[in-house]
């Protein structure tokens, strides 16, 4: 299996499409991150010289459903979490760069806590495309064909 795809689509703000499925050997739950185009270097102020290349992403997406030849991504999911103290939470929820919120946090050390995880992809609202709406509802231009609806 690639250890690389790529997004084919950005349904919303929380969601993409990626062009692995079920072929690839893709499953719910399944993790990936999104990369940067290329690392980032970190040089020597004075001499310039390349210390180090990192590979940074830019955010994580979950697999959410799969299909054949591609699967649908989210970059939150809610997760329930059950038992730990009330401060063992917290601070993993804090401490957790992908968590943003905590949805619903019980004070009894072991009840179930709902937590949010993940955040808003920082995209290009230009690049949304409901592929799976029946209207994309993009602009429309003189010359555009017409069909009839009976």
């Amino acid at each position: 299996m690639p250890e690389t795809f790529k997004i084919v689509a950005i349904l919303d703000d929380k969601t993409v499409l990626i062009n692995a499925g079920e072929r690839n050997d893709i499953k719910i739950g399944d993790e990936f991150n999104i990369l940067e185009k290329g690392p980032t270097l970190i040089k020597d102020p004075d001499t310039g010289e390349v210390l180090e290349k990192v590979q940074q992403y830019k955010q994580r997406i979950y697999v959410q459903k799969v299909e054949k030849k591609y699967s649908i991504c989210v970059s939150k999911y809610t997760r329930t979490v059950i038992g730990n103290s009330l401060a063992e939470r917290l601070l993993r929820a804090s401490t957790d760069q992908y968590s943003t919120a905590i949805t619903r946090v019980s004070v009894a050390g072991d009840a179930e806590k709902q937590e949010t995880v993940g955040r808003k992809l920082n995209i290009d609202p230009n690049e949304i495309n409901d592929v799976f709406g029946s209207y994309s509802y993009h602009q429309v231009h003189a010359g555009d064909q017409v069909k009839l609806v009976k």
